[in-house]
């Protein structure tokens, strides 16, 4: 999960991803990048997070709100399908 007005979650995922083989990651990652509805507040483009990840093939982006209620029953679904189809 990388929180956009956060720039230590972008870098705590470049660390984890620079340690684990792009090729066993394919079809078993995703990543949910956080408070997309506050570009103000934001301390990374979208284009940082799409660099980084480009070399995991299949790799899933998901853009939530979490700072809007409604949104957390919406991201748990999504995953739960997602977990189910995939895996």
């Amino acid at each position: 999960m990388v929180d956009m007005t956060n720039r230590d979650c972008l870098n705590f995922l470049s660390q984890v991803l620079c340690q684990i083989e792009p090729s066993y990651l394919t079809h078993k990652l995703a990543v949910v990048l956080t408070k997309v509805d506050m570009p103000k507040k934001w301390n990374m483009e979208k284009q940082e997070v799409h660099k980084l990840v480009a070399p995991y093939k299949d790799l899933q982006l998901f853009y939530v709100n979490l700072t809007v209620k409604s949104n957390s029953p919406i991201l748990f679904f999504i995953f739960c399908v997602f977990v189910k189809t995939e895996f």
